[in-house]
C-alpha cells in the first residue's frame, strides 16, 4: 500500500478514534527508537484541556511533567519490549486532577515491525475508593473475627473454608494447617452424622444453635461447646454459604461442676451435721425422760426438806441441759432453712401469759417484778405462729431473767397502726430489764451464733449464746428483724415489730375443770394399752405412770416394732405409744403394718426424734400424735383423756 493510501487510513482511523467517548492516545515509534505523541482524540483533549494539535509530536514528558511521563515512558518501552499489552495505574496526571487513572498501552505492528502503541485513560477514582472501602471493611472484619473470643468457621455453599479464626485454629486443633479453600469433611473426615445434617439445614435457610454439646476428641478426651450453625447471604439473596460459631466452655463446665461437687459436699455435711445433732438429741433426750420423768414421780412421794431441795436441783440441771439441746437443734432447723412458720388465730394475752408464767419462780427468787403491758388499742386475736411467739419471748425472757439481779422486766405491746380496712395491725413487742445491759461496742455481734459478752460473763451466767441468734432468724423468716437498746450498766430493751392480720372477736370464757382422780381411774380401767420402747428406763417410767393414773389398767410391753404388730394383733390394744428408734423393726415400720389392717387404732409417736421432719414422717406413717422425750406426767394424762375418754373428741392427725 503507497504513502497517501496510509495517510488516508489513517484519517479514517483518527475521525473513527475522535467520536470514541473512551480517552484514547496514539504515541508513534519513530526511527531512532524514541516514544512521540501523534494523536488525542477529543474526549481525552476535553480531559486534558490539551489540544492535539499543539502537543503533536512532543514527549510524554513534556505533555505530563517529568515523574509522570518517565514512567508513561518506561511503561511504553516495557509494552515494546513484551510486545503484549500492560495495564497500570496512575494518579494526579493532571493538573488540578487528583483522581485515579488506570492506563492501557498496547503494542501495534506493520509488516512484523512495532510502529505504534494505543493507549487508553480511564478514571478508576470512585471504583477504587469503593474497593479500598471494601478492602477496609474486609480487613477491619477479618481482625473482629481473628480476634473474637468464639471460634468462627465461615464455608461457601459446598463446605470449603472461606475464613476461620485464630480461635477455631486452635481450638481444634489444625492451627498447623492450610485449610483455607478445603472441603470442612477433608479436614475433619471423622466429623459425625449429626453435624453433616446440621451443616445441610443451615444450607437450606435454618439458624441451628446448642447452649451446651460435647464433641470427644481424638485423644478420647471430652469438651463442652455451645455453637450455632447459620447461612450467610449474598447481594442477590441466595445463601453463599454457612457461618460456624463455637464456644469451648470445657472449663465453665468443669467449675459448674466443681459447684456442684462442693454444693453436694456442703448439703451432705449438712445432712452429717443434721443427723449427728438429731442422733445426740435423741440419745440425750431418752436418758433425760428417765430423770426428770422419775423426778417429777418422786417429787410426789412426802420427801423432806433437803430431798425436795435436792431434787429439784436435779430437775433444774435435766431442764437447762433440755434447754440447750433444744436450741442447738432450733438453730440447725433455721440454718437449715427448714423451719416454718404457720400463722393461725391466736390470743395475744393469753400465749405471751402463759410464757410469762414459766419464769414466776425465777423472778420471784432474784424479787424482780415481772410485768405484761398490753395497749388498750391492741387487738385481741392475731394470726400469728403462736409456737414461734412462745419461742421468741422464751428466749428474750430467759435472757432477760438470767442477766437482770434485781429491779425489773416488762413485756410490752404496742399497736403502732391499725389498718380496718385491710385488718392489719403493726405491733411493736418488746422485753426490757434493769440488767446489766451491754456495752455499745458489743452490741454489733451479740446476735452471732455462740456469742456471749466475754468469758466472765460465760462463768457467771452459763448458756450457749444461742437464744438471741435464734430469736433474730425466726423474726427474720416473719419480715422483722431485732432492735437492741442497751446502756451498759443500767438494762437492755430489745424489741420488733410485725405486720399482722387481727380480729376483735372475743372467744368465749372458759374454766379448767380440776376432775377427780377417781373418775380418771375409771375413765381408764381396763382400757389395754401398747408400749413399744426399747430402752428399760423409759418403758419404766411410762408404766408407773400410766399404774399411777388408773391402777386397772392393762400395759403391753414391746420393745420393738416387730414385738408391738405381734402384740396388735393378739391383743387389739385400745391405744398404742409407739417409740421410732427401736431394734428389729422401727416403729415406723411397725406402724405400717398396723395401719395396713386398722386405720382406727390411736397411735402416738413417743419419741426422743424432734425435728419438724421426723413429727411430719410420724404423720405420714399414720400415726395420730407426736409426743417428744422428755415427756411430762400432764402430757401422758392429756393424751391418754384425748384418745380413751369416750366423752371428749379425740384429736387425730392421721386421715386414712
Amino acid at each position: 500500500m503507497g504513502s497517501k493510501d496510509d495517510e488516508t487510513l489513517l484519517r479514517q482511523y483518527e475521525t473513527i478514534i475522535d467520536n470514541i467517548q473512551t480517552n484514547i492516545f496514539l504515541i508513534k515509534v519513530t526511527k531512532d527508537g524514541s516514544l512521540r505523541l501523534e494523536k488525542m482524540n477529543r474526549s481525552l483533549e476535553v480531559v486534558t484541556g490539551l489540544s492535539s494539535e499543539s502537543m503533536k509530536e512532543n514527549i510524554p514528558v513534556d505533555i505530563f511533567g517529568k515523574k509522570i511521563g518517565e514512567r508513561i515512558v518506561k511503561k511504553c518501552e516495557q509494552c515494546l519490549t513484551e510486545n503484549k499489552t500492560i495495564t497500570y495505574e496512575e494518579s494526579s496526571m493532571f493538573q488540578n486532577e487528583g483522581g485515579i487513572w488506570q492506563i492501557n498501552l498496547k503494542p501495534i505492528k506493520r509488516d512484523g515491525e512495532l510502529i505504534r502503541i494505543v493507549g487508553d485513560l480511564t478514571e478508576i477514582t470512585e471504583r477504587k475508593r469503593a474497593q479500598e472501602d471494601i478492602l477496609h471493611w474486609k480487613d477491619l472484619m477479618s481482625y473482629v473475627i481473628q480476634h473474637d473470643p468464639n471460634a468462627i468457621a465461615v464455608f461457601d455453599k459446598d463446605l470449603h473454608f472461606i475464613f476461620a479464626s485464630e480461635r477455631f485454629l486452635n481450638d481444634y486443633q489444625v492451627k498447623e494447617k492450610d485449610i483455607i479453600g478445603k472441603h470442612h469433611y477433608d479436614v475433619f473426615p471423622d466429623i459425625p452424622e449429626k453435624w453433616r445434617n446440621v451443616h445441610q439445614r443451615a444450607l437450606q435457610g435454618e439458624i441451628i444453635r446448642a447452649e451446651e454439646d460435647f464433641f470427644i476428641r481424638k485423644d478420647g478426651s471430652t469438651d463442652y461447646t455451645s455453637w450455632e450453625c447459620r447461612p450467610w447471604y449474598q447481594s442477590d439473596d441466595s445463601i453463599g454459604g454457612i457461618i460456624l460459631y463455637t464456644e469451648v466452655i470445657t472449663k465453665q463446665k468443669e467449675t459448674e461442676h466443681e459447684l456442684i461437687r462442693a454444693k453436694e459436699l456442703a448439703e451432705t455435711s449438712n445432712r452429717a451435721k443434721s443427723e449427728f445433732l438429731a442422733t445426740m438429741s435423741h440419745e440425750l433426750r431418752t436418758p433425760l425422760n428417765g430423770v426428770i420423768g422419775f423426778g417429777e414421780i418422786l417429787r410426789k412421794t412426802g420427801l423432806n426438806e433437803i430431798q425436795t431441795e435436792y431434787l429439784n436441783t436435779i430437775l433444774i440441771s435435766a431442764e437447762k441441759l433440755l434447754d440447750i439441746i433444744s436450741d442447738i437443734l432450733n438453730l440447725t432447723e433455721l440454718e437449715a432453712d427448714k423451719a416454718e412458720i404457720t400463722p393461725v388465730k391466736t390470743s395475744l394475752e393469753k400465749t405471751i401469759g402463759k410464757t410469762l408464767e414459766y419464769f414466776d419462780l425465777q423472778a420471784a427468787e432474784k424479787d424482780i417484778t415481772l410485768s405484761m403491758n398490753l395497749s388498750e388499742d391492741c387487738p385481741e386475736y392475731i394470726k400469728i405462729d403462736p409456737a414461734r411467739l412462745k419461742q421468741i419471748f422464751l428466749n428474750l425472757l430467759s435472757n432477760a431473767v438470767k442477766f437482770t439481779d434485781k429491779g425489773r422486766i416488762e413485756v410490752k405491746i404496742e399497736a403502732l397502726n391499725i389498718d380496718e380496712e385491710k385488718g392489719e395491725a403493726d405491733l411493736l413487742f418488746s422485753v426490757s430489764d434493769t440488767g446489766i445491759g451491754i456495752k455499745e461496742s458489743d452490741q454489733g455481734y451479740i446476735l452471732n451464733a455462740f456469742t456471749q459478752l466475754d468469758m466472765s460473763t460465760t462463768r457467771s451466767y452459763g448458756g450457749t449464746g444461742l437464744g438471741l441468734t435464734i430469736v433474730n432468724r425466726l423474726l427474720k423468716k416473719m419480715g422483722s428483724e431485732l432492735k437492741i437498746h442497751s446502756v451498759y450498766g443500767e438494762g437492755s430493751c430489745f424489741s420488733f415489730e410485725l405486720s399482722v392480720p387481727y380480729e376483735d372477736a372475743k372467744c368465749p370464757s372458759f374454766k379448767k375443770a380440776k376432775g377427780d382422780s377417781r373418775v380418771q381411774k375409771r375413765t381408764f380401767k381396763n382400757k389395754k394399752i401398747l408400749i413399744a420402747e426399747d430402752d428399760d428406763i423409759n418403758m419404766n417410767f411410762v408404766k408407773t405412770v400410766f399404774k399411777l393414773l388408773s391402777p386397772d389398767m392393762h400395759i403391753l410391753e414391746a420393745i420393738n416394732g416387730r414385738e408391738a404388730y405381734d402384740l396388735y394383733r393378739e391383743h387389739h390394744p385400745d391405744l398404742i405409744f409407739m417409740d421410732i428408734v427401736m431394734p428389729d423393726m422401727d416403729g415406723y415400720q411397725a406402724t405400717a403394718l398396723i395401719r395396713q389392717e386398722n386405720k382406727e387404732v390411736p397411735i402416738v409417736a413417743l419419741t426422743a426424734k424432734v425435728l419438724k421432719d421426723d413429727k411430719a414422717k410420724c404423720l405420714d406413717y399414720g400415726m395420730n400424735d407426736y409426743l417428744s422425750k422428755p415427756v411430762s406426767i400432764h402430757q401422758l394424762r392429756s393424751t391418754l383423756q384425748r384418745y380413751l375418754d369416750n366423752t371428749r373428741n379425740n384429736r387425730t392427725y392421721y386421715d386414712s
